[in-house]
């Protein structure tokens, strides 16, 4: 198995021999996968095979993952890779070599990204129902740390004003 996580930390994908799997993320809470998207490929890498749905959740007695919302793709392989027939299923399950441990792993803290990261994650945990909350909340502290301490600044400065220094004052 071959992980490769693209820039933004948002985006995974997953290579285990002709198969490719992606998702855009992973809910803790509810340990559930994102826009689930696999992919079966032959010896040419043409597509034979695609799967896509929209959550993926784990089952601990199967030791499987339960797919919503699924939409497969059929691809005739001598034809150049055109689609032969589309199939709509609600639920299905399969298994994906992908490790929930080695995701949270992975991940990085809220603590460690920048603001722009943090807006990133945000934007796309709403997108896709995804627990947000430590992200707004390092979101929330990057931005009122270097208010608070202009904050302060500014009340030193007015004390700094204020009060008119003399000789008087360090001797008693």
């Amino acid at each position: 198995i071959q992980w490769c996580q693209v820039k933004s930390g948002r985006v995974q994908w997953v290579r285990q021999g002709r198969r490719i799997f992606h998702f855009d993320g992973y809910n803790q809470m509810t340990e559930t996968l994102a826009n689930v998207h696999v992919v079966d490929l032959d010896s040419q890498f043409r597509p034979l095979r695609a799967l896509q749905a929209t959550r993926a959740t784990y089952d601990e007695k199967m030791h499987r993952w339960k797919l919503n919302q699924v939409k497969e793709l059929r691809f005739s392989g001598h034809t150049g890779g055109r689609i032969e027939s589309v199939i709509r299923t609600d639920h299905m399950t399969y298994d994906l070599p992908i490790d929930t441990d080695h995701i949270l792993s992975i991940k990085r803290r809220p603590d460690e990204m920048s603001v722009r990261e943090l807006e990133r994650y945000i934007e796309h945990g709403k997108a896709t129902g995804s627990s947000i909350r430590d992200f707004l909340v390092a979101w929330h502290f990057n931005l009122a740390f270097p208010l608070a301490s202009l904050l302060v600044s500014l009340l030193g400065l007015s004390f700094a004003y204020r009060f008119e220094r003399t000789a008087d004052m360090v001797w008693s």
